[in-house]
């Protein structure tokens, strides 16, 4: 049976209320946790509960938490560049961060390539994308 004495996630604390639990996520921001750098993202983009809404911080969060590596973070700010919001409407940077995301297994981030696509009138001479299919491997029994 594994301890869960070597796992410091594992020994957190439930919070009680919603300050202590975004004053937790900060702490994991300082950290640089991605995953705690884009949650708060999202809480300034759209919720606003403890923080103040806030378009273009969460931009700069989101941008952030991509550069760590989150393939959430790229999936969001793909939307972002799609819809202006918080930064300059662009196409192009959408698609970039939708494949970054897509290619380390983003489901969504490739739905929204192919609804793109679909919309754009499709394919790989305009933007490339049908060309990204993931890479299985036949494993035997």
């Amino acid at each position: 049976r594994p301890s869960l004495e070597a796992c410091a996630t594992a020994r957190t604390p439930l919070v009680k209320d919603k300050a202590s639990a975004l004053a937790m996520v900060r702490k994991r921001v300082v950290a640089k946790d991605p995953g705690a750098i884009d949650f708060l993202a999202t809480k300034s983009l759209l919720i606003g509960e403890g923080v103040k809404k806030d378009a273009r911080r969460a931009f700069e969060l989101r941008t952030e938490a991509a550069d760590l590596g989150s393939a959430d973070a790229h999936s969001s700010l793909g939307n972002q560049y799609r819809s202006g919001d918080g930064v300059e409407q662009d196409d192009f940077k959408a698609v970039q961060h939708w494949e970054k995301a897509a290619c380390r297994g983003h489901v969504l981030a490739r739905n929204n390539l192919g609804v793109y696509e679909f919309n754009m009138g499709s394919t790989s001479e305009r933007s490339g994308t049908t060309q990204l299919q993931p890479k299985l491997e036949m494993r035997s029994l």
